[in-house]
Protein backbone atom coordinates (compact mmCIF):
# COMPACT_ATOMS: atom_id res chain seq x y z
CA UNK A 1 0.00 0.00 0.00
CA UNK A 2 1.19 3.43 -1.19
CA UNK A 3 0.47 6.66 0.89
CA UNK A 4 0.95 8.98 -1.81
CA UNK A 5 -0.68 6.62 -4.60
CA UNK A 6 -3.58 6.45 -2.62
CA UNK A 7 -3.98 10.04 -1.19
CA UNK A 8 -3.48 11.25 -5.41
CA UNK A 9 -6.64 9.30 -6.08
CA UNK A 10 -8.74 11.78 -3.97
CA UNK A 11 -7.57 14.65 -6.26
CA UNK A 12 -8.23 12.76 -9.51
CA UNK A 13 -11.29 13.48 -11.84
CA UNK A 14 -14.44 11.88 -11.06
CA UNK A 15 -13.46 10.79 -7.48
CA UNK A 16 -16.54 13.26 -6.53
CA UNK A 17 -18.56 10.53 -7.72
CA UNK A 18 -18.58 8.57 -5.19
CA UNK A 19 -15.27 9.29 -2.48
CA UNK A 20 -16.07 7.40 0.10
CA UNK A 21 -14.32 4.22 -1.62
CA UNK A 22 -11.35 6.20 -1.87
CA UNK A 23 -11.46 7.49 1.39
CA UNK A 24 -11.36 3.71 3.21
CA UNK A 25 -8.64 3.22 1.00
CA UNK A 26 -6.62 6.51 2.50
CA UNK A 27 -8.02 5.88 5.42
CA UNK A 28 -5.79 2.19 6.39
CA UNK A 29 -3.10 4.48 6.48
CA UNK A 30 -4.28 6.05 9.90
CA UNK A 31 -6.92 8.69 11.08
CA UNK A 32 -3.93 11.64 10.54
CA UNK A 33 -1.86 10.97 7.80
CA UNK A 34 1.32 12.81 7.38
CA UNK A 35 2.86 13.37 4.46
CA UNK A 36 6.51 15.60 4.61
CA UNK A 37 7.23 15.19 1.26
CA UNK A 38 3.40 17.10 0.23
CA UNK A 39 3.97 19.22 3.18
CA UNK A 40 0.89 18.38 4.27
CA UNK A 41 -1.26 15.96 6.28
CA UNK A 42 -4.71 14.64 6.16
CA UNK A 43 -7.60 13.82 8.92
CA UNK A 44 -9.79 11.31 8.31
CA UNK A 45 -11.86 10.40 11.64
CA UNK A 46 -13.97 12.44 14.19
CA UNK A 47 -11.80 12.58 16.48
CA UNK A 48 -8.46 13.80 14.12
CA UNK A 49 -11.24 16.45 12.70
CA UNK A 50 -12.28 17.66 15.84
CA UNK A 51 -8.89 18.02 17.33
CA UNK A 52 -7.84 19.91 14.48
CA UNK A 53 -10.56 22.29 14.55
CA UNK A 54 -10.53 23.05 17.68
CA UNK A 55 -6.57 23.00 18.34
CA UNK A 56 -5.46 27.01 19.56
CA UNK A 57 -2.19 26.30 16.98
CA UNK A 58 -4.41 24.95 13.67
CA UNK A 59 -5.52 28.19 11.75
CA UNK A 60 -7.80 29.13 9.12
CA UNK A 61 -5.71 31.99 8.02
CA UNK A 62 -4.35 30.66 4.86
CA UNK A 63 -4.33 33.79 3.30
CA UNK A 64 -0.59 33.89 3.05
CA UNK A 65 -0.01 31.22 1.10
CA UNK A 66 -2.00 32.83 -1.83
CA UNK A 67 -0.79 35.52 -4.96
CA UNK A 68 -1.64 38.55 -3.27
CA UNK A 69 -2.44 40.04 -6.60
CA UNK A 70 -5.35 37.18 -7.71
CA UNK A 71 -8.44 38.97 -7.01
CA UNK A 72 -9.83 35.83 -5.70
CA UNK A 73 -7.29 36.50 -2.44
CA UNK A 74 -9.00 39.83 -2.18
CA UNK A 75 -12.05 38.45 -2.19
CA UNK A 76 -11.39 35.90 0.66
CA UNK A 77 -9.10 37.66 2.88
CA UNK A 78 -12.13 39.50 4.76
CA UNK A 79 -14.35 36.47 5.27
CA UNK A 80 -14.86 35.22 8.80
CA UNK A 81 -13.97 31.57 7.24
CA UNK A 82 -10.36 32.92 6.88
CA UNK A 83 -10.08 34.62 10.41
CA UNK A 84 -8.66 33.27 13.75
CA UNK A 85 -8.74 34.38 17.65
CA UNK A 86 -10.25 37.96 18.38
CA UNK A 87 -10.53 38.92 14.15
CA UNK A 88 -12.70 36.21 13.94
CA UNK A 89 -14.52 36.71 17.12
CA UNK A 90 -15.68 40.40 15.73
CA UNK A 91 -16.55 39.44 12.48
CA UNK A 92 -18.07 36.38 13.36
CA UNK A 93 -19.97 38.68 16.25
CA UNK A 94 -21.19 41.46 14.37
CA UNK A 95 -22.12 38.94 11.20
CA UNK A 96 -24.21 36.80 13.73
CA UNK A 97 -25.95 40.02 15.42
CA UNK A 98 -28.50 39.39 12.57
CA UNK A 99 -28.84 35.51 12.74
CA UNK A 100 -30.49 35.41 15.89
CA UNK A 101 -32.73 32.31 16.66
CA UNK A 102 -35.96 34.42 16.80
CA UNK A 103 -35.26 36.08 13.44
CA UNK A 104 -35.02 31.48 11.59
CA UNK A 105 -37.61 30.63 13.60
CA UNK A 106 -39.40 33.02 11.80
CA UNK A 107 -39.26 31.85 8.74
CA UNK A 108 -40.28 28.55 9.44
CA UNK A 109 -43.79 29.59 7.52
CA UNK A 110 -42.27 31.13 4.51
CA UNK A 111 -39.82 28.05 4.15
CA UNK A 112 -43.48 26.15 4.45
CA UNK A 113 -45.15 27.90 1.74
CA UNK A 114 -42.30 27.89 -0.40
CA UNK A 115 -41.37 24.26 -0.41
CA UNK A 116 -45.02 23.74 -1.27
CA UNK A 117 -45.40 26.17 -4.38
CA UNK A 118 -41.68 24.83 -5.54
CA UNK A 119 -43.30 21.05 -5.27
CA UNK A 120 -46.40 21.39 -7.01
CA UNK A 121 -44.57 23.42 -9.75
CA UNK A 122 -42.36 20.05 -10.00
CA UNK A 123 -45.35 17.64 -9.76
CA UNK A 124 -46.96 19.82 -12.65
CA UNK A 125 -44.37 20.24 -14.81
CA UNK A 126 -41.82 17.21 -14.28
CA UNK A 127 -37.93 18.20 -15.19
CA UNK A 128 -34.95 18.72 -13.46
CA UNK A 129 -35.38 18.48 -9.49
CA UNK A 130 -32.35 20.62 -8.61
CA UNK A 131 -33.64 23.77 -10.91
CA UNK A 132 -37.31 23.50 -9.57
CA UNK A 133 -36.48 22.57 -6.07
CA UNK A 134 -33.72 22.28 -4.31
CA UNK A 135 -32.15 25.16 -6.06
CA UNK A 136 -34.67 28.09 -5.78
CA UNK A 137 -35.39 26.25 -2.01
CA UNK A 138 -32.80 27.75 -0.50
CA UNK A 139 -31.55 30.90 -2.73
CA UNK A 140 -34.98 32.30 -1.93
CA UNK A 141 -34.65 31.40 1.51
CA UNK A 142 -31.13 32.92 1.92
CA UNK A 143 -31.85 36.00 -0.34
CA UNK A 144 -34.90 36.48 2.20
CA UNK A 145 -32.51 36.40 4.99
CA UNK A 146 -30.15 38.65 3.70
CA UNK A 147 -33.78 41.23 2.77
CA UNK A 148 -33.43 41.28 -0.86
CA UNK A 149 -37.10 40.47 -1.49
CA UNK A 150 -36.93 40.72 -5.16
CA UNK A 151 -33.94 38.12 -6.79
CA UNK A 152 -32.69 37.66 -10.41
CA UNK A 153 -32.48 33.68 -10.03
CA UNK A 154 -30.20 33.43 -12.96
CA UNK A 155 -27.59 35.94 -11.65
CA UNK A 156 -27.69 34.69 -8.22
CA UNK A 157 -26.72 31.10 -9.09
CA UNK A 158 -24.07 32.61 -11.08
CA UNK A 159 -22.80 34.22 -8.65
CA UNK A 160 -22.99 31.47 -5.95
CA UNK A 161 -21.49 29.20 -8.59
CA UNK A 162 -18.46 31.67 -9.37
CA UNK A 163 -17.92 31.74 -5.18
CA UNK A 164 -17.78 28.08 -4.91
CA UNK A 165 -15.27 27.57 -7.17
CA UNK A 166 -12.84 30.37 -5.85
CA UNK A 167 -13.80 29.16 -2.39
CA UNK A 168 -12.53 25.55 -3.62
CA UNK A 169 -10.07 26.31 -5.86
CA UNK A 170 -9.23 22.86 -6.98
CA UNK A 171 -11.20 23.46 -10.32
CA UNK A 172 -10.47 27.66 -10.68
CA UNK A 173 -8.73 26.93 -13.87
CA UNK A 174 -10.94 24.61 -15.75
CA UNK A 175 -13.18 27.87 -15.34
CA UNK A 176 -12.87 31.12 -16.90
CA UNK A 177 -11.31 33.38 -15.07
CA UNK A 178 -12.72 36.74 -16.08
CA UNK A 179 -16.07 35.20 -15.93
CA UNK A 180 -15.47 34.49 -12.35
CA UNK A 181 -14.43 37.88 -11.81
CA UNK A 182 -17.34 39.32 -13.42
CA UNK A 183 -19.99 37.84 -11.70
CA UNK A 184 -17.65 38.75 -8.47
CA UNK A 185 -17.99 42.21 -9.52
CA UNK A 186 -21.69 41.88 -10.47
CA UNK A 187 -22.62 40.70 -6.70
CA UNK A 188 -20.83 43.17 -4.92
CA UNK A 189 -22.03 46.02 -6.79
CA UNK A 190 -25.40 44.97 -5.83
CA UNK A 191 -24.60 43.92 -2.15
CA UNK A 192 -23.38 47.27 -1.70
CA UNK A 193 -26.64 48.97 -3.10
CA UNK A 194 -28.37 47.21 -1.00
CA UNK A 195 -26.81 47.45 1.85
CA UNK A 196 -26.80 50.92 0.79
CA UNK A 197 -30.69 51.51 0.91
CA UNK A 198 -31.06 49.35 3.98
CA UNK A 199 -28.95 50.96 6.22
CA UNK A 200 -30.76 54.40 4.98
CA UNK A 201 -34.07 53.13 5.21
CA UNK A 202 -33.76 50.86 8.44
CA UNK A 203 -34.97 47.96 6.73
CA UNK A 204 -35.15 44.49 7.87
CA UNK A 205 -32.64 42.00 7.04
CA UNK A 206 -29.46 40.60 7.27
CA UNK A 207 -27.78 42.87 5.32
CA UNK A 208 -29.07 45.73 6.54
CA UNK A 209 -28.39 44.63 9.90
CA UNK A 210 -24.45 43.88 9.04
CA UNK A 211 -24.06 47.61 7.68
CA UNK A 212 -25.73 48.75 11.15
CA UNK A 213 -24.05 46.62 13.14
CA UNK A 214 -21.58 47.71 15.81
CA UNK A 215 -19.37 45.96 18.53
CA UNK A 216 -17.41 47.66 20.56
CA UNK A 217 -17.21 50.79 18.56
CA UNK A 218 -16.62 49.18 15.69
CA UNK A 219 -18.88 48.66 12.54
CA UNK A 220 -17.74 45.93 9.27
CA UNK A 221 -15.89 47.71 6.85
CA UNK A 222 -17.01 47.72 3.40
CA UNK A 223 -14.95 44.64 2.16
CA UNK A 224 -16.31 43.21 5.00
CA UNK A 225 -19.40 43.55 4.53
CA UNK A 226 -19.65 42.86 1.10
CA UNK A 227 -17.30 39.52 1.54
CA UNK A 228 -19.02 38.10 4.66
CA UNK A 229 -22.43 38.83 2.42
CA UNK A 230 -20.93 37.16 -0.54
CA UNK A 231 -20.00 34.14 2.24
CA UNK A 232 -23.49 34.05 3.99
CA UNK A 233 -24.76 33.77 -0.23
CA UNK A 234 -22.49 30.63 -0.90
CA UNK A 235 -22.83 29.05 2.56
CA UNK A 236 -26.24 29.32 2.69
CA UNK A 237 -27.08 28.41 -0.44
CA UNK A 238 -25.17 25.82 -2.39
CA UNK A 239 -24.78 23.58 0.80
CA UNK A 240 -28.11 23.40 1.25
CA UNK A 241 -28.93 22.58 -2.74
CA UNK A 242 -26.70 19.71 -2.20
CA UNK A 243 -27.91 18.82 0.95
CA UNK A 244 -31.80 18.46 0.06
CA UNK A 245 -30.86 16.97 -3.40
CA UNK A 246 -28.55 14.41 -1.55
CA UNK A 247 -31.11 13.62 0.51
CA UNK A 248 -33.96 13.03 -2.00
CA UNK A 249 -31.57 10.34 -3.75
CA UNK A 250 -30.61 8.85 -0.26
CA UNK A 251 -34.29 7.98 0.41
CA UNK A 252 -34.93 7.09 -3.00
CA UNK A 253 -31.84 4.67 -2.84
CA UNK A 254 -33.33 3.20 0.53
CA UNK A 255 -37.11 3.11 0.75
CA UNK A 256 -37.30 0.85 3.93
CA UNK A 257 -35.73 4.50 5.42
CA UNK A 258 -38.13 6.47 3.85
CA UNK A 259 -40.89 4.47 4.66
CA UNK A 260 -39.64 4.72 8.82
CA UNK A 261 -40.21 8.17 8.16
CA UNK A 262 -43.44 8.03 7.12
CA UNK A 263 -44.36 6.11 9.22
CA UNK A 264 -43.10 7.74 12.25
CA UNK A 265 -42.60 11.82 11.65
CA UNK A 266 -41.21 12.60 14.76
CA UNK A 267 -38.34 11.00 13.05
CA UNK A 268 -37.54 14.05 10.69
CA UNK A 269 -35.05 15.96 12.85
CA UNK A 270 -32.99 12.61 13.35
CA UNK A 271 -33.43 12.13 9.90
CA UNK A 272 -32.22 15.36 8.62
CA UNK A 273 -28.99 15.03 10.95
CA UNK A 274 -28.19 11.47 9.71
CA UNK A 275 -28.70 12.95 6.36
CA UNK A 276 -26.24 15.84 6.55
CA UNK A 277 -23.56 13.00 7.96
CA UNK A 278 -24.51 11.18 4.77
CA UNK A 279 -24.39 13.40 2.31
CA UNK A 280 -21.88 15.69 4.09
CA UNK A 281 -22.18 18.56 1.17
CA UNK A 282 -19.23 20.18 2.57
CA UNK A 283 -16.28 17.28 1.84
CA UNK A 284 -13.30 19.34 3.07
CA UNK A 285 -11.53 22.15 4.32
CA UNK A 286 -8.19 23.34 5.41
CA UNK A 287 -5.93 24.27 8.50
CA UNK A 288 -2.39 25.43 8.76
CA UNK A 289 -0.50 25.07 11.50
CA UNK A 290 1.07 28.19 13.08
CA UNK A 291 2.91 29.03 16.13
CA UNK A 292 3.84 25.91 17.47
CA UNK A 293 3.70 22.46 16.06
CA UNK A 294 0.24 20.23 16.70
CA UNK A 295 0.72 16.98 19.00
CA UNK A 296 -1.79 14.45 17.80
CA UNK A 297 -1.54 11.00 19.52
CA UNK A 298 2.12 10.24 18.81
CA UNK A 299 2.52 12.50 15.48
CA UNK A 300 4.04 15.92 15.40
CA UNK A 301 2.89 18.03 12.80
CA UNK A 302 5.02 20.56 12.23
CA UNK A 303 4.30 24.61 11.42
CA UNK A 304 3.83 25.47 8.16
CA UNK A 305 2.55 22.30 7.59
CA UNK A 306 -1.06 22.32 5.50
CA UNK A 307 -4.06 20.24 6.92
CA UNK A 308 -6.77 18.60 4.85
CA UNK A 309 -10.06 17.74 7.45
CA UNK A 310 -11.77 15.63 5.14
CA UNK A 311 -15.58 16.01 6.63
CA UNK A 312 -17.07 13.39 4.03
CA UNK A 313 -14.72 10.98 5.61
CA UNK A 314 -15.24 11.32 9.07
CA UNK A 315 -18.72 11.68 8.75
CA UNK A 316 -18.30 7.83 7.60
CA UNK A 317 -15.87 7.31 10.29
CA UNK A 318 -16.00 3.33 11.11
CA UNK A 319 -14.67 4.07 15.01
CA UNK A 320 -17.92 6.69 15.57
CA UNK A 321 -20.47 4.90 13.11
CA UNK A 322 -21.44 1.50 13.32
CA UNK A 323 -21.77 0.85 9.79
CA UNK A 324 -21.20 3.88 8.68
CA UNK A 325 -21.91 3.31 4.97
CA UNK A 326 -25.82 2.71 5.83
CA UNK A 327 -28.00 5.33 5.93
CA UNK A 328 -30.08 4.58 8.76
CA UNK A 329 -32.69 7.74 9.99
CA UNK A 330 -33.10 5.88 13.43
CA UNK A 331 -29.27 6.12 14.19
CA UNK A 332 -28.50 7.25 17.91
CA UNK A 333 -25.33 9.21 17.22
CA UNK A 334 -26.44 11.03 13.99
CA UNK A 335 -25.97 13.94 15.21
CA UNK A 336 -22.03 13.62 16.03
CA UNK A 337 -21.64 14.29 12.22
CA UNK A 338 -18.89 17.21 11.50
CA UNK A 339 -21.46 18.01 8.40
CA UNK A 340 -21.10 21.67 10.22
CA UNK A 341 -17.56 21.74 11.15
CA UNK A 342 -16.77 22.10 14.74
CA UNK A 343 -15.17 24.51 17.34
CA UNK A 344 -14.91 28.19 16.71
CA UNK A 345 -16.24 27.72 13.17
CA UNK A 346 -18.84 25.93 13.87
CA UNK A 347 -21.25 27.36 10.47
CA UNK A 348 -23.55 30.11 11.65
CA UNK A 349 -25.73 29.35 8.97
CA UNK A 350 -26.24 25.60 10.66
CA UNK A 351 -29.88 26.07 12.17
CA UNK A 352 -31.52 27.38 8.77
CA UNK A 353 -30.00 24.52 6.82
CA UNK A 354 -31.38 22.45 9.70
CA UNK A 355 -34.93 23.82 9.02
CA UNK A 356 -34.97 24.40 5.64
CA UNK A 357 -34.55 20.38 5.54
CA UNK A 358 -36.59 19.05 8.46
CA UNK A 359 -39.44 21.47 6.41
CA UNK A 360 -38.93 19.99 3.30
CA UNK A 361 -39.18 16.53 4.34
CA UNK A 362 -42.12 17.33 6.16
CA UNK A 363 -44.01 18.73 2.87
CA UNK A 364 -42.48 16.15 0.87
CA UNK A 365 -43.60 13.40 3.22
CA UNK A 366 -47.66 14.97 3.61
CA UNK A 367 -48.00 15.49 -0.31
CA UNK A 368 -45.78 13.12 -2.31
CA UNK A 369 -44.96 10.41 -0.09
CA UNK A 370 -44.95 7.85 -3.43
CA UNK A 371 -42.03 10.12 -4.98
CA UNK A 372 -39.67 8.20 -6.97
CA UNK A 373 -36.39 8.75 -8.64
CA UNK A 374 -35.88 6.70 -12.01
CA UNK A 375 -32.57 5.04 -12.99
CA UNK A 376 -30.18 7.70 -14.35
CA UNK A 377 -26.85 8.38 -14.58
CA UNK A 378 -25.69 10.66 -11.83
CA UNK A 379 -23.44 13.46 -12.81
CA UNK A 380 -21.49 15.42 -9.94
CA UNK A 381 -20.02 18.55 -10.14
CA UNK A 382 -15.95 18.86 -10.48
CA UNK A 383 -15.46 20.01 -6.70
CA UNK A 384 -13.04 18.80 -4.35
CA UNK A 385 -14.73 20.51 -1.29
CA UNK A 386 -18.27 21.20 -2.42
CA UNK A 387 -19.94 17.86 -3.52
CA UNK A 388 -23.49 18.03 -5.20
CA UNK A 389 -25.52 16.99 -8.47
CA UNK A 390 -25.34 18.38 -11.36
CA UNK A 391 -28.75 17.73 -11.76
CA UNK A 392 -31.91 14.94 -10.59
CA UNK A 393 -34.57 13.70 -12.50
CA UNK A 394 -37.72 12.92 -9.69
CA UNK A 395 -41.08 12.00 -10.08
CA UNK A 396 -43.78 13.44 -7.68
CA UNK A 397 -47.22 11.64 -7.70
Amino acid sequence: MNIETDLQAMFAPGFEVNPYIGYAQARVHGDLVHVPSWNSAFAFSIEAVNAIFKHPNASADRMGQMDPNWFGTKLLQPMMLFHDAASHMRLRGLVSQAFTPKAIAETRDAITVLTDELLEFHAKNGGDFLTNVAVPLPMLVIAKLLGLEQVDRAAFRNWADALVVILDGSTYNENDPLKLEQHVAEMFTYFEKSAEMMKMTNASGVLGAMARAEADGQRLSKEELLANAALLLAAGFETTTNLIAGAMLAFAQHPAQWQKLLENPNLTVNATEECLRFVAPVQGTGRLVKNAPIEFRHQTLPVDLNVTLLLGAANRDPKKFENPDAFDITRANAKDHVAFASGAHYCLGAPIARLETQVFLERLAAQYPNFTVPEQHLAYRRNFSIRGLEKLRVNLA
